[in-house]
């Protein structure tokens, strides 16, 4: 008994999902300030200002094939309205996770260089409390969280 995403049911079991997301951007703004070396200051230090980063898009299109005749196209207007809105709340966690993937790179490369880059940025991702080696949830878990953000279940 197969379902689109768990409620609309494909009696064939076959069928496809095809999903399109275009004009992907990302902007990223930092601010580097340089400190040189001077009487007071034995030691040069570079500080980081401002790091911001920006993820967009154009659109994003969603098509379902395989569901019981005349369920496609309904199917397709209430994906694309959904997956819009996925996206749109989304954006935040997408913005968080970039900023801070480049912030800790940038961080490694610029004030922890002897560490070494892998050794530096998995104590980063330990610093915010992943486990490292990571550790992935299951499909099933992903889509149970998914589908109770949403209010499906």
């Amino acid at each position: 008994n197969v379902r689109v995403m768990s409620v609309i049911p494909a009696p064939k079991s076959e069928g496809t999902v095809d999903i399109s997301l275009t004009g992907v951007t990302v902007d990223l703004r930092v601010v580097l300030r340089a400190s040189p070396v001077t009487k007071a200051a034995k030691n040069a230090s570079i500080n980081m200002e401002l790091f911001e980063v920006e993820f967009g898009h154009d659109d994003m299109k969603m098509n379902i094939t395989g569901l019981a005749k005349g369920l496609n196209k309904i199917t397709n207007k209430v994906g694309n309205a959904l997956g819009n809105k996925i996206l749109k709340m989304q954006k935040d966690m997408l913005n968080q996770e970039i900023k801070n993937i480049l912030y800790g790179f940038a961080d490694c490369l610029m004030y922890k260089p002897a560490m070494g880059i892998q050794t530096c940025m998995d104590k980063f991702w330990e610093s915010l409390g992943f486990k490292v080696p990571f550790e992935f949830p299951s499909c099933q878990e992903l889509y149970t969280i998914a589908d109770k953000e949403l209010g499906l279940i």
